[in-house]
């Protein structure tokens, strides 16, 4: 239920409802007091959970992003792999058409079905986030959507009529991904965190930002902590300065927080390090302000991490 209602899969639900209506009119009958009552105890399993959405709905102001583009909804699905088959699929078609004679169609009520799985979600979500400008269109939250592309695919290739061919689109299909994986670049902290212990030195503050967006809801006084894992990251890859921790969303009250921090310790050191992923809010906020107390920016992008260094 977590999964559910937490990341937004609630949105199967509309889905499901779209089929059991599809599949009515197909002529496929259900019992209607067995999906009131499916219906019924998903709702008292959520129960628990009700405390949880409000908190998280009552955040909301702290998710504000930049809107997505059509292209980030493109980017969504699994393009390389669905081109790849499409192509193999066009290129049977006209150079050897008789090993697509025999082709299967699709029931028009799991067609339904695999069509709305597909884009319901990720459409209702992609416009939810231009109008509101809430950071949900996140690949985590809509991942439910993507298994009726790949069961389309799958359906697309088994009518071809050849074995070998068959398997010559898969291997073509399995050699696009590979040579795909590498332009996917992620973040990672080993990188930016040995280049910071290259560059700043042991006595140099470290503003760290968490990874993790729970970190909003916590007092981060005492962080990096071993029992705590909203630093992680830190306890692979220790550090000997000390760390000013920043939360993953920023807000008034976090950035008073960190400008009380620096400005406690600014009499002693003349270098603060900001390390973040590249594109965190707390760029928007904090530069402008180091700036204002003397100190000059050096930014460098480096696996995914934004490290800017202020020196006075």
């Amino acid at each position: 239920m977590v999964v559910y209602f937490h990341y937004l899969f609630g949105m199967i639900f509309i889905v499901q409802f779209l089929y059991l209506i599809g599949a009515w009119r197909a002529g496929r009958r259900f019992s209607i007091w067995k999906l009131v009552g499916t219906g019924l105890l998903i709702l008292a399993a959520a129960l628990p959970l009700t405390h949880q959405v409000m908190t998280i709905a009552g955040q909301a102001n702290l998710w504000k992003t930049s809107a997505p583009t059509l292209g980030t909804f493109v980017s969504f699905f699994p393009l390389q792999t669905l081109t790849t088959a499409l192509v193999g699929l066009v290129l049977f078609r006209f150079l050897y058409p008789q090993w697509l004679r025999n082709l299967r169609g699709i029931a028009s009520d799991d067609l339904l079905l695999l069509i709305a799985w597909l884009l319901v979600g990720p459409v209702v979500v992609f416009v939810v986030a231009r109008m509101t400008g809430y950071a949900v269109f996140n690949t985590r939250y809509m991942i439910y959507a993507l298994p009726p592309a790949f069961i389309l695919m799958a359906w697309g290739i088994r009518q071809v009529g050849k074995e070998h061919a068959r398997f010559a689109l898969l291997l073509a299909m399995g050699i696009n991904g590979a040579l795909y994986l590498p332009a996917l670049r992620e973040s990672e902290w080993r990188t930016p965190l040995e280049l910071v212990r290259q560059t700043a030195g042991e006595d140099t503050p470290l503003i760290v930002r968490s990874g993790f967006v729970e970190s909003v809801n916590f007092d981060l006084t005492g962080e990096p902590r071993a029992s705590s894992y909203l630093f992680a990251p830190l306890a692979a890859y220790p550090m000997r300065n000390e760390i000013i921790p920043a939360p993953f969303f920023m807000n008034a009250t976090a950035e008073q927080t960190l400008k009380d921090a620096v400005t406690l310790r600014a009499p002693k050191h003349r270098r603060f390090v900001l390390m973040a992923t590249s594109g965190s809010d707390v760029f928007d906020r904090l530069p402008e302000w180091f700036e204002s107390l003397g100190y000059k920016a050096s930014a460098q992008d480096i696996s995914g991490f934004t490290i800017i260094r202020f020196e006075r």
